[in-house]
């Protein structure tokens, strides 16, 4: 079973966030989630692959924050 039907997750109210844009925000684009690319820490400089360009760019938590 799908895991938004299972835990009935409302993907407009939901978000993938992570630090390693070709991992963790790949899964998150592939599944068809948005994804908030947390570009700071020892991973900022790894872009993500073209086909999987995160939905929202931030350098902070309080900027993820705002977009939660």
């Amino acid at each position: 079973q799908d895991f938004t039907t299972k835990f009935n997750v409302d993907l407009a109210q939901s978000f993938v966030i992570g630090d390693r844009a070709r991992s963790e925000l790949a899964l998150g684009t592939e599944a068809g989630w948005p994804t908030i690319w947390f570009r700071a820490g020892k991973f900022k400089d790894e872009l993500p692959n073209p086909n999987n360009s995160p939905t929202h760019v931030v350098y902070s938590l309080a900027e993820a924050t705002k977009l939660i």
